[in-house]
Formats: structure tokens, C-alpha cells, sequence
């Protein structure tokens, strides 16, 4: 009884620090994932759309508009909306269908889509030297203004359709994202790891301890490190498939961290083998 009590507080304690090192690199991970497959097109390519059609008038095309778009900050706090807002709908939604429309912010969304059309406008007949006049002007910012709130709607359904392809394991990591971000749940998880820990070395052979202690740490440090690196191939997977190319996902200081453990695991591990032989 002993001994199986020591082995479910071992597995529990591996699992906690997957856990907690994974959770943690959840954090960095998700949100990039959502908008890189999710979001980021549906904006830009509709925001692009939408500029060019109503600068038809004086000669602004799609490329010249792509040439100004990487430098705008506006547009990035519009995609930051929908992240916030599409992590908040996968949450929602459990495993029914998605919906974006109950987690978005129409009114601050459509605010920072006319203001940020008008400085891509700006921006676009300085840099090709396009000369209207200030009635002309203040028409086409009329009229992004008004379209504005439709293309709100457009990006909508845009985003909702992409999120066919959130799978049940991203819906999954979405609920380990909300839930590693309250802090009494990564305290209480910090706590129960270490209690399990204890747990499985204090109620092993009184000899044998340090080497389970280090076999313990050194297969939980493993465990963590496959974890992020099978999440890592995936979600470059999705992003590559849907954008075509793969992007870095920031999570080397996890895997340094899942490193660290495995390292300190094999010290105690070298040290409770070099202090059996002496005795």
C-alpha cells in the first residue's frame, strides 16, 4: 500500500510539473497560434479589401496599400481585439460551435478600424505623392468612417469561419490558457506538485530516496520538455499550413526551464549513485 501510494504521488508529481512548465509555456503559445491561423488574415485581407475599394477613385490599388500595412500599430490593436475576443469565444463555447459576436467589441473595434484606415490612407498618398483635394478627403474619411461598421460585420463572419479549424486539443489548450492565468490556481498547483513530491520520496525506501528523488525530477524535466516540443511541432504545423511559413513561438526560455529539471534531476541522480557505491 505503501509503495502504491509512493507511485501515484510520483505520477502525479511528473504531471504537475508538465503541468505547470507547460501551462505557463501556454501562455506564450496560444494566443500567437490563434492569431497567426485565425485572425491575422481575416483582418489585414479585409481591411485591404475594404481600403481598396473605396480609394479606387484615386488610383490606390491593393499593392500600394500592402507596401504601407506592415508599419501601422493601428491594425495590430485590431487584431489584438479579435485574439482576446476569439480566446474568450473558444473558452465559451466549450465543444459546440464558435461565435465570435458575443466577445467582440463591435463599437471599439469599428473606432480603431476608421482611425487606423484614415492613417493608412494618409500614409499612402504621401508615400506615392497622390494629391486630392480636402473636400475629396474628407469624403473618403466619411465613407471609411460609415463602411467601418460593416466591415466589423465582414471580419466577423470571417473570423468565424476560420475557426473550423480549431481542433478539439487547441479548444483544450485554450481552457489550460484561462485557467494557468488565475493566479490562486498556479499557486495551488505550485503547492500540490511539491506536496506529491514529498509524498512519493517520503514514503519510498528510507535508502533508496535520493535516487528517487532524482529519478523523480529527472523524468518529470524530461516529460516537460517532450510536451513543449510535440506542442511546438504542431502548432508551427497549423501555422504553416494556414499562413505558409512557420514562425517563432517564444517558448526557449520552457524548454530551458524543462532542461533545467531534467539537469538537476540527473545531478541527484549521479550524486545518490556515487554515495551508494562509497557505502
Amino acid at each position: 500500500m505503501r509503495k502504491t501510494i509512493s507511485v501515484i504521488a510520483m505520477v502525479l508529481f511528473i504531471i504537475g510539473t508538465c503541468g505547470i512548465i507547460g501551462g505557463l509555456a501556454a501562455k506564450e503559445r496560444v494566443p500567437i497560434v490563434i492569431k497567426k491561423t485565425v485572425i491575422e488574415g481575416a483582418v489585414n485581407n479585409n481591411v485591404i479589401k475594404f481600403l481598396e475599394d473605396k480609394l479606387g477613385s484615386v488610383n490606390v490599388d491593393e499593392h500600394k496599400i500592402r507596401k504601407n500595412f506592415n508599419d501601422i500599430e493601428g491594425l495590430n490593436n485590431v487584431v489584438d481585439y479579435y485574439v482576446e475576443a476569439a480566446l474568450d469565444a473558444i473558452y465559451k463555447a466549450g465543444f459546440s460551435k464558435i461565435d465570435i459576436t458575443g466577445s467582440i467589441d463591435n463599437k471599439a473595434v469599428r473606432n480603431e478600424i476608421a482611425l487606423t484606415a484614415n492613417t493608412i490612407v494618409n500614409n499612402v498618398m504621401k508615400l506615392f505623392n497622390i494629391s486630392i483635394d480636402d473636400d475629396k478627403r474628407l469624403i473618403i474619411s466619411g465613407i471609411i468612417g460609415i463602411g467601418s461598421t460593416k466591415l466589423v460585420q465582414i471580419i466577423n463572419d470571417a473570423v468565424n469561419e476560420n475557426m473550423d479549424i480549431v481542433t478539439t486539443r487547441i479548444r483544450v489548450e485554450v481552457k489550460l490558457y484561462h485557467f494557468i492565468l488565475i493566479k490562486n490556481v498556479r499557486i495551488a498547483l505550485y503547492v500540490l506538485t511539491a506536496v506529491f513530491l514529498a509524498i512519493s520520496i517520503l514514503l519510498s525506501d528510507k535508502e533508496k530516496r535520493m535516487l528517487h528523488l532524482g529519478r523523480n525530477i529527472t523524468i518529470a524535466g524530461a516529460a516537460s520538455v517532450i510536451v513543449i516540443i510535440y506542442n511546438i511541432l504542431r502548432s508551427n504545423y497549423n501555422i504553416k499550413k494556414m499562413i505558409g511559413f512557420k514562425i517563432p513561438l517564444g517558448l526557449n526560455t520552457y524548454l530551458m526551464a524543462g532542461g533545467i529539471v531534467t539537469l538537476a534531476g540527473l545531478i541527484i541522480l549521479i550524486a545518490a549513485a556515487i554515495k551508494k557505491k562509497n557505502n
